[in-house]
């Protein structure tokens, strides 16, 4: 071979006389090995020139033979070409024009790996939403969504799902799909499990490729030359805080060039630049035809096991016909990992001589019976397997032992060791020959019985690395390690509270060792335990007894508090003084009337907490959280309050004729004005109308603060303001008793009936519409802008159309109206005013459909949240109310200020609520999920039929199928005593007018009074032959009034002797109900 001393003119004699002398007729896959040597061997000379002239020569030669020849030489001096010039921090040009005859091939060998990889047989594309507060109107297809945001200019794609909801299965299918696609040079998809990362905070794609057995060379070029799509799992698993995309310099210059990284399920990480949010709410079991689908895949390609007991070929119509008649079972399964649960443990659950409706499953019921299955089935394959002589002996010693059980020991020590040694996160690494003295060794040793239970576990293994199936399970593992029963040594004695639990046994329990406060499942299953195992609740309020005397056990009382709070465990009337529960959870918890004297609460969640009547004196309170966001100080009290349309306005107004203009982003003040309470913003944001001191409106362009326009005509103040959705028009109601509508245009302010308008922008002439006899309080138009409605002080709202001001409905109510508003879709109207009530009526047919009963005062304002599912209200009470408006039910309750609250209103654009009233304060309030907040509940199974409450408030009394009476006290909620004695339904109760006495009627055909105090029957009433849908007591308590079903007679009954003593006679038909009247005549 020719040496190259002689610089660039020996050069291109060589590189001629290979172009002459070679005939590439192969692929430069299958080139001569000789070949690629000669060539690399070229290279190695060129890089240990000194002379720089001749590389830049061998390019530009380079460039002409890429141009000649056949295909595969062209190819050849085209990879050459494309190797860069290598940086200090680089690889050499020889090492990278290896790289780039390797590179092609490994990503070859990468895509075939995964093409034959982990893709879910069962699987269910998946529906998502755009947000978590999206209604199911808004569901679209996952993978359609994703593959067209990878085909536009994003760099982050966002997927946020609960655990269990498919993101995994979502994610691998996602991968499969690319690499079926991919094609040379396009972005190389890559698939990283963040768990198996060590810090993936830094160099994440250089380490997952490192586990592909890419060379550094290799990776050297692909970083340099190569474009990715990463598809991130387990940020939540490896419990990591930060944004990888900043941290790792994606698209940084010298980088990895990113197209899309984090790409999926990066649960709780909060981009910054140029994020696509596809989901907060993946949702990928939408309905039962899904399930069914699902069924039928199941059945189809997991072989079913003819050693399973019951589970002799069940076909997917079994499977749905029994999830349907299981209680609570279609709820549970509405993610892909609890579907596959819940089909994998049904053998279990059912049995053939069961009754499979009676059957209640809760989530950890699922857990547990898909745990004894999953060990059942492999005690079973492990009879039918050939073991070694050891092994087989090992076996037979646990099976008589009982296999599950110690098949079910040996997960809840291991889920325990991974909190306790790895804080949780779920991959554990094991090889024998360097861990067998470690924890690890325990659990994945050689021993021959670890190895048979390890081999039995619901575990994967992948190389080196250990995990359960999902996380789930391991946090379910984790909450049977806590709950099950633990050594506590002797009886305790109930005189001693310090022998509750002993010190030193308590110290070591689980309880006391983590805080689980924010591990939402592992509560979740811990609460379910609760109402299932009488024993764990008594032991846990035994804990926060503990706490009183002993500091020593503050983790694990806080632990058991909030355990037993999410449980919905009631602490009405306890006596919790001295209690120590630091940072404990009691959202939603129940503690009127509690005794909650110097109890160290520091940094305990209150928020939606009842806390009526309870005693908090010398409490420590510090860091308390009640939901509430820091509040914006206002010089005097808050009258109106209002967002701008796209969220980033809030505009208040005060008693004072005061103005503050706010950016929500950072919450500083804009702007402070004049003006009255009566305020609102243009749809496009630019102005705000308000009411001036002078009986006029003001236009006022919101980036200057000046005023635009004058509204003039109005003889009394204006009270309320709006525009139309177009913003083409605003409307004023006034004192005066008049409603005017303004026309504005983009050049020319403009009104119906102009016939002057001055240069100033003043206008005088407006289309009046009357027909009010009070004050107009408040105004609004529909979303359409087709509809106008308007309420006033005369007890009356008047509703109009816009284009001909003619009146299509008048709707009359039983006290001035104060305030109303439209539904986001138009289909409701809300009001409210001086009679507690509100009132959702339906825009069509102009009937109130709901009352909502409640307030306790004057209702002053309300609103409804965007998505039109709740309106939230306020009042002279102080509290804010929130009602389901789809069938008027109360929800939730936020109370916090002391004063009137004057105004509330939501954001268009985000979950938060604000509020002002009489305290000069405007207070933000983060809006989640609401629910109902109080409920009685005493584990009965049967539904509740009828109710009534005692003339006092203090007692209610609760009628059930099967028989039950139950009653309760009102303030604590904690049932009193149950009255058993009818053999069928009740369906009817009452209190007598002292509430000494109940009433009630069954489908037994009995009617029966009870003496409340003693919780005894008192009298079975004679000659009944039928039942009835009728019952009240007279005024003085003496008699009883019914009536019955196929008999139109009312019937009198004398409460002290039990005879019927008159009967009317004169219906035609049926009776449903009685009453008596005050006065009893």
């Amino acid at each position: 071979m020719s040496s190259f001393n002689g610089g660039s003119a020996s050069f291109l004699a060589t590189s001629r006389s290979i172009h002459s002398g070679m005939k590439l007729d192969r692929t430069v896959s299958n080139l001569d090995k000789d070949i690629c040597t000669y060539i690399l061997d070229l290279l190695r000379q060129i890089d240990d020139l000194s002379d720089l002239r001749v590389p830049t020569h061998a390019r530009s030669q380079l460039q002409v033979l890429a141009i000649e020849g056949d295909t595969a030489k062209q190819i050849l001096y085209r990879d050459i070409m494309a190797v860069r010039r290598s940086s200090p921090l680089s690889s050499t040009l020889l090492g990278r024009a290896q790289a780039v005859l390797k590179v092609d091939h490994a990503l070859f060998r990468l895509r075939a790996m995964r093409l034959n990889g982990p893709v879910n047989d069962l699987y269910i594309p998946p529906l998502a939403k755009p947000t978590s507060r999206s209604g199911d109107n808004s569901l679209f297809p996952l993978m359609d969504n994703t593959l067209s945001c990878l085909a536009s200019a994003c760099q982050v794609l966002l997927l946020l799902g609960d655990s269990g909801g498919g993101k995994l299965a979502f994610n691998l299918q996602l991968e499969n799909t690319l690499w079926q696609s991919y094609k040379r040079d396009a972005p190389i998809p890559l698939h990283i499990n963040l768990p198996t990362i060590d810090n993936p905070h830094e160099n994440m794609i250089a380490k997952r490729l490192q586990q592909l057995n890419f060379s550094e060379a290799q990776i050297q070029e692909l970083k340099q030359q190569r474009e990715f799509i990463v598809i991130c799992d387990g940020y939540d698993e490896s419990q990591l805080n930060g944004n990888l995309y900043t941290t790792n310099n994606f698209n940084q210059a010298g980088q990895w060039n990113v197209k899309l990284g984090p790409t999926i399920a990066l649960d709780f990480i909060q981009m910054q630049n140029d994020t696509s949010n596809i989901s907060n709410n993946k949702r990928s079991i939408a309905s039962s035809h899904q399930i069914k689908e699902y069924a039928e895949q199941y059945v189809t390609k997991v072989p079913q096991n003819p050693t399973v007991p019951n589970q002799q070929n069940w076909s997917s119509d079994d499977y749905m016909d029994k999830s349907l008649k299981i209680n609570g079972l279609m709820e549970l399964v509405s993610n892909p990992f609890l579907l596959s649960l819940a089909l994998t443990a049904l053998p279990m659950v059912v049995r053939s001589e069961m009754d499979i409706s009676k059957i209640r499953l809760t989530r950890v019921s699922l857990y547990d019976n898909f745990m004894a299955q999953w060990l059942e089935s492999n005690k079973l394959r492990l009879q039918h397997s050939r073991l070694s002589s050891k092994a087989q002996v090992t076996f037979g010693t646990l099976r008589d032992a009982d296999f599950i059980q110690y098949g079910i020991d040996y997960q809840k020590d291991l889920a325990a060791a991974i909190f306790q040694h790895q804080a949780g996160k779920p991959a554990v690494d094991y090889v024998h020959l360097r861990e067998s003295r470690s924890w690890k060794a325990r659990f994945f040793g050689l021993d021959p019985q670890v190895t048979l239970l390890r081999e039995s576990s619901p575990l994967t293994r992948s190389g080196n690395q250990y995990r359960f199936l999902h996380r789930s399970l391991l946090e379910y593992l984790y909450s049977r390690f806590i709950s099950d029963p633990f050594d506590l040594g002797d009886n305790p004695t109930d005189n001693d509270p310090k022998a509750v639990t002993p010190r030193n046994i308590l110290a070591r329990h689980p309880l006391n060792q983590r805080n689980i406060v924010g591990e939402r499942s592992i509560l979740q299953f811990l609460a379910e335990r609760v109402n299932s195992i009488r024993s764990f609740k008594t032991f846990l309020l035994d804990v926060i007894k503990a706490s009183k005397v002993d500091d020593g056990v503050n983790k694990a009382a806080a632990n058991a508090m909030s355990i037993l709070v999410r449980a919905g465990v009631r602490f009405n009337g306890e006596d919790l003084s001295g209690v120590r529960i630091p940072g404990a959870n009691l959202r939603y918890g129940q503690f009127d009337c509690a005794d909650l004297r110097g109890a160290d609460l520091t940094g305990v969640n209150l928020s939606k907490a009842w806390l009526r009547r309870a005693d908090l004196s010398g409490a420590i309170m510090g860091g308390v959280e009640f939901e509430e966001l820091p509040y914006l100080e206002a010089s005097e009290g808050v009258k109106s309050c209002v967002f701008s349309s796209d969220g980033k306005l809030l505009i208040v107004c005060s008693h004072q004729c005061s103005i503050d203009v706010y950016n929500t982003a950072t919450w500083e003040k804009k702007d402070n004005l004049l003006g009255k309470s009566a305020i609102a913003i243009s749809p496009n944001c630019k102005e705000f109308a308000n009411a001036t001191l002078n009986n006029d409106a003001e236009v006022v362009n919101i980036e200057s603060g000046v005023g635009v326009l004058i509204l003039s005509g109005h003889r009394g103040s204006i009270e309320s303001i709006c525009y139309s959705p177009d913003g083409n028009l605003i409307a004023t109601g006034s004192k005066d008793k008049t409603v005017r509508m303004w026309q504005l245009s983009a050049d020319v302010y403009s009104v119906d009936n102009v016939d002057t308008a001055d240069a100033v922008h003043v206008l005088r002439y407006f289309r009046v519409l009357r027909g009010h006899s009070h004050t107009v309080t408040s105004v609004a138009f529909s979303p359409s802008g087709l509809r106008f409605a308007s309420c006033s002080l005369d007890k009356t709202i008047r509703i109009i159309d816009v284009k001909t001001s003619t009146v299509k409905n008048i709707l009359d109510c039983a006290a001035p109206v104060l305030a109303l508003a439209y539904s986001p879709d138009g289909r409701q109207l809300a009001s409210c005013g001086q009679d507690t009530d509100l009132r959702l009526w339906n825009t069509i047919s102009g009937n109130a459909d709901h009352f909502l009963k409640g307030h306790i005062g004057t209702v002053f304002a309300l609103a409804f949240s965007p998505d039109g599912r709740q309106v939230a209200s306020c009042g002279e009470s102080g509290v804010i109310y929130f009602w389901d408006t789809r069938n008027g039910l109360f929800l939730d309750v936020l109370s916090g200020d002391r004063y009137e609250v004057n105004c509330v209103a939501f954001s268009p654009t985000s979950n938060l609520l604000v509020s002002g009233g009489n305290d000069n304060k405007v207070q933000l309030w983060k809006i989640g999920d609401v629910t109902t907040s109080d409920t009685l509940n005493n584990g009965l199974v049967n539904r509740i039929t009828c109710v009534d409450i005692s003339m006092d408030g203090e007692r209610i009394v609760t009628g059930c199928f099967g028989g039950a009476v139950q009653l309760w006290d009102t303030l604590t909620g904690k049932p009193g005593a149950t009255l058993k004695g009818h053999e069928l339904d009740v369906i009817e109760v009452a209190f007598s007018p002292n509430g000494e006495q109940v009433a009630s009627n069954s489908t037994d055909k009995t009617l029966r009074l009870w003496c409340v105090l003693a919780g005894q029957l008192q009298c079975v009433f004679r000659g009944q032959d039928k039942f009835g849908y009728g019952l009240a007591f007279a005024p003085d308590g003496t008699r009883l009034v019914t009536s019955y079903e196929k008999d139109p007679a009312i019937q009198f009954w004398d409460t002290q002797s039990g005879e019927m003593v008159d009967s009317l006679q004169g219906h035609t038909n049926k009776i449903f109900g009685t009453i008596c009247s005050p006065s009893g005549v």
